[in-house]
C-alpha cells in the first residue's frame, strides 16, 4: 500500500509542480474580487517563537523562508469563512541562554508553540523547560537520538529531522558503496556525537564492515585525534565534527597530511565556510539531510529567491509553520485546548496523499480540515509520516551526498531512509530488528553431576543518581530470584544503596525500572557496597572464602549452579568498578575463571553482563568447561539504556537487562537458546554475544530453571 501511494505521488509530481508556479502567481497578484474575499475571512492571530542561530548568513535565509510560508498560509485561506495567522518572535540561539529562555517561553501565555533550536544540545535544554507545561516544540534540525529517546512519549516534542541513527547508517552505506572494508569513526564528545558513537559499530557490523576504532574527542580538541585517524590506514574515516572550526580543521588536515585515508563528514560540514576555503576544501565530501526533491520545494525556492538550494532547516521551518497553521485551524474547529492533540490529528491522517506546502495544497488541506477529513500530507522537506506510537519524530528523511568542487557544494546523489528495515517503530529506529544471530551448535554434549544448590551473585558496579538504571536492574533481578525461592544466604547482593532516599528522588523509598512499575526496594538484604570493595574481592566472594572483611560469600561446590548478573559501566577490555582506576579486566577475568574451575567452585556458571564493550572482557572464559556468558554488547559497542523518566531525569533500565528480566518473568523455563534469540532480537543498538557454548553444552536442552 505504501508503495502504491508513493507511485501515485510520483505520477502527480509534474502536475503539482506546475500548480506551484500558478500558486506563486496567486500570492503575488490579487484583483478587486480577491481583495473582497480577504476582507470576508475572519483571521485569528497566534504568536510563535522561533529560536535559531541568527548569524549574518543564516538570519536572512531563515527569515525570508518563514515570511514566504506565512504569506502562503494567509493566501491559502483567502475566501474561507475563517483563517489563522501566525506572528513570529525571533530569538538568536547564539546569544540566548537556553534554560533561561525556556523558562520565559513556557510561562508566556501568548506564545502557543516554539520552533527550534538548531543544535541538539540547545534543543535538549529548551525541551526540559517546555516539558513542564507541554508547550509544543517543533525542531527543524536537531537530530540526536538522545532527544528522541529522552522526550519520546511526552507528547510535546515534534522532530522534523529523523535522528542521527539514520545519518550514521547513510554515512556507512556511502563508505560501503565506495568499496571500503575497514572504517573508523572520529566524533565529538557531546550530545550530537553521542548518537554516532552509540550506533557506529553496530551498524558497521550489520553491513559486514570492520571497525578499526571509535575515537572520541573533547569539543575543540580534534586535531590530534583526527590526525591519528587519517593516518591509521582505514579505508574510510567518518568524521562527526562538533562545530565549524572542527570542519575547517578537518579540511586542512585532509589536504595536507601525507597518505591520509578518505574521509566522509557529517551534516555539520554542510556550511558555506567550507567551500570558502578554496583549494584546501576541494574534494571534501560528506552527507547532509536535505529537502526531498519529490516535493518540488527546491524548484519553487530557487525560482522565488534565485540563489541556490534551500537548507533542510529552511524546508523544515516552512513545514513547522504549515503544521502549526493546520493544527490551529483544527483546534478552532473542534474547540480543543491541547495543541499537541491537534498536531497528532493532522499527522496521523490516513487519507489521500497531498503535497501540502504550496498555496494550492494548503488550501485543499484547510478545506479538508474544516470537513473533518484531513489529507496525508507531504511537506516541503518530505513526507510528514510520524511514528504511530508516540508521534515524536518523522520516520523518513532524504540525504544528499555533497562534494566541494570549484568553491561550491555539488550534490552527487540522494539517499533515502524510506524502505529501510526500520518500520513505523517509535524512537527513530529503537525497534531495529536485528538479523545477526550467531549460529548455535546443537551437538555439544557435556556430562554434569546431579544439580545440587543454586547460588547468585548480583552486582551493580556503579554509584550515584545518574547511574540509577544499574542498581534498579539489579534490584529487579534480586526480586525475581527471591520470588523463585532463593533465600538471602544464597544471594550475594552488591549495590551502593544510594537511590531510594536520594535527595533527587521525589518518591522516597522507591526504586523502579518503569514509569508505572512496582517498587523494587522492599525486603532487600544488601551484603556489600561497591565503594567498600576492590575488584579483587569478587574472586574471593565467588571462591567461597569468607573473611572478617568478606563474611558473605558464594559457598558453592562442584555440584551447584552459579548465576551472575552484572550491571555497570564498561570500557574496551574492562568492566569498570566505581571510581577505581582498574576494574575487572580481560586478563583478571581469565585468571578468575580458570581458578574457579580448578577449585571446583561450580557445576554450571552463567554470566549475564550488562556493560558497554562487555564481550571484550567475557571472551576470556572461552575454553573453560561449564561456563557460559551472554553480554549486552560486542567488543567495540556500547550497551543501550531504556525507559527515560523525565521527572527523575534518569534512565530507569537497560535494554538488554529489561529484555532479560522480562523473559525470565514470563518464561521461567525458557531454554538458553530461546533466551539468546529473544535477547538478540530485542536488544537494539548493540549485538548480544553468546560466549563459550562449545565448552558448555546443548542450549536446546538447557533451561533457565537450572538457575531459577
Amino acid at each position: 500500500m505504501k508503495r502504491e501511494k508513493r507511485n501515485r505521488l510520483h505520477r502527480s509530481l509534474l502536475t503539482l509542480c506546475r500548480a506551484v508556479l500558478a500558486c506563486l502567481i496567486l500570492t503575488a497578484c490579487t484583483d478587486d474580487k480577491e481583495e473582497q474575499q480577504v476582507t470576508k475571512t475572519r483571521f485569528t492571530t497566534y504568536k510563535v517563537a522561533v529560536v535559531m542561530p541568527l548569524d549574518t548568513y543564516s538570519k536572512p535565509r531563515y527569515e525570508r523562508t518563514a515570511e514566504w510560508a506565512l504569506e502562503n498560509i494567509v493566501a491559502a485561506q483567502e475566501g474561507l469563512p475563517r483563517g489563522v495567522k501566525i506572528a513570529l518572535e525571533w530569538y538568536d540561539e547564539n546569544s540566548e541562554q537556553m534554560e533561561e529562555l525556556g523558562n520565559r517561553l513556557v510561562n508566556d501565555k501568548d506564545i502557543v508553540a516554539v520552533i527550534g533550536p538548531y543544535s541538539s544540545v540547545d534543543t535538549y535544554a529548551l525541551a526540559n523547560a517546555l516539558l513542564r507545561k507541554g508547550k509544543p516544540l517543533i525542531t527543524p534540525s536537531a537530530s540526536s537520538a538522545q532527544l528522541i529517546r529522552g522526550f519520546s512519549g511526552m507528547g510535546f516534542l515534534w522532530a522534523l529531522a529523523e535522528s542521527d541513527i539514520s545519518q550514521c547508517e547513510v554515512l556507512l552505506a556511502k563508505a560501503y558503496n565506495s568499496g571500503a572494508h575497514r572504517v573508523r569513526l572520529v566524533t565529538s564528545d557531546d550530545i550530537y556525537g553521542e548518537t554516532f558513537k552509540d550506533w557506529f559499530a553496530f551498524q558497521a557490523k550489520e553491513m559486514g564492515l570492520t571497525v578499526d576504532d571509535v575515537a572520541i574527542y573533547e569539543p575543540g580538541q580534534c586535531t590530534n585525534v583526527l590526525t591519528q585517524a587519517l593516518q591509521g590506514g582505514s579505508d574510510c574515516v567518518i568524521f562527526v565534527p562538533s562545530d565549524r572550526d572542527d570542519v575547517l580543521t578537518a579540511a586542512r588536515l585532509r589536504a595536507t597530511l601525507p597518505a591520509a585515508s578518505p574521509m566522509l563528514m557529517s551534516d555539520m560540514a554542510y556550511d558555506m565556510a567550507l567551500p570558502a576555503l578554496g583549494d584546501i576544501a576541494e574534494g571534501a565530501e560528506g552527507v547532509c539531510m536535505f529537502a526531498s526533491p519529490e516535493s518540488g520545494f527546491e524548484v519553487a525556492y530557487q525560482a522565488k529567491f534565485g540563489d541556490g538550494a534551500p537548507t533542510v532547516e529552511e524546508a523544515n521551518i516552512y513545514d513547522a509553520l504549515m503544521l502549526l497553521a493546520f493544527a490551529l485551524r483544527e483546534q478552532e474547529r473542534t474547540g480543543g485546548y491541547d495543541l499537541n492533540e491537534q498536531l497528532r490529528t493532522i499527522v496521523s491522517a490516513e487519507g489521500t496523499d497531498l503535497i501540502a506546502w504550496d498555496v494550492c495544497g494548503m488550501n485543499l488541506e484547510f478545506q479538508a480540515i474544516d470537513a473533518g477529513k484531513p489529507y496525508n500530507i507531504y511537506g516541503a522537506g518530505g513526507p510528514l509520516d510520524f511514528d504511530k506510537k508516540v508521534y515524536t519524530n518523522v520516520l523518513r528523511s532524504t540525504y544528499i551526498n555533497f562534494v566541494v568542487h570549484n568553491g561550491h557544494f555539488v550534490i552527487q546523489g540522494f539517499a533515502s531512509t524510506d524502505g529501510s528495515n526500520r518500520t513505523d517503530a517509535a524512537l527513530a529506529g529503537w525497534n531495529w530488528k536485528v538479523n545477526h544471530v550467531d549460529s548455535l551448535e546443537h551437538d555439544v554434549n557435556m556430562e554434569y553431576p546431579k544439580l545440587g544448590e543454586r547460588w547468585a551473585l548480583l552486582v551493580a558496579a556503579s554509584t550515584g543518581w545518574s547511574n540509577y538504571r544499574h542498581q534498579a536492574d539489579v534490584l529487579h533481578m534480586y526480586q525475581i530470584l527471591k520470588s523463585r525461592g532463593y533465600d538471602d544466604d544464597h544471594i550475594v547482593l552488591i549495590m551502593e544503596d544510594d537511590l531510594a532516599y536520594h535527595k533527587a528522588n521525589p518518591h522516597p523509598g522507591s526504586v523502579s525500572v518503569s514509569l508505572t512499575g512496582d517498587n523494587l526496594y522492599h525486603d532487600v538484604t544488601i551484603d556489600y557496597h561497591p565503594t567498600q570493595l576492590r575488584p579483587t574481592d569478587i574472586e574471593q566472594i565467588l571462591s567461597g572464602k569468607p573473611s572478617v572483611a568478606l563474611p558473605q560469600v558464594i559457598r558453592s561446590t562442584a555440584g551447584d549452579n552459579v548465576f551472575v548478573f552484572w550491571s555497570g559501566h564498561g570500557l574496551n577490555g574492562q568492566m569498570v568498578w566505581c571510581d577505581e582506576p582498574e576494574g575487572i579486566t580481560t586478563e583478571r577475568m581469565k585468571q578468575m575463571a580458570e581458578a574457579l574451575h580448578a577449585q571446583g567452585n561450580y557445576r554450571k556458571m552463567g554470566w549475564f553482563v550488562e556493560t558497554c564493550f562487555s564481550a571484550s572482557v567475557m571472551k576470556s572464559i572461552e575454553g573453560i568447561p561449564g561456563m557460559i556468558a551472554l553480554t549486552a554488547a560486542d567488543e567495540q559497542e556500547t550497551s543501550k539504556a531504556d525507559v527515560y523518566n523525565a521527572e527523575l531525569k534518569v534512565w530507569m533500565t537497560n535494554r538488554f537487562s529489561s529484555t532479560l528480566t522480562e523473559s525470565l518473568t514470563e518464561h521461567p523455563d525458557i531454554t538458553f537458546k530461546d533466551l539468546y534469540y529473544r535477547l538478540t532480537t530485542n536488544t537494539i543498538g548493540s549485538h548480544v554475544r553468546l560466549l563459550n557454548q562449545a565448552c558448555f553444552g546443548n542450549l536446546n536442552t538447557t533451561t533457565m530453571k537450572e538457575w531459577l
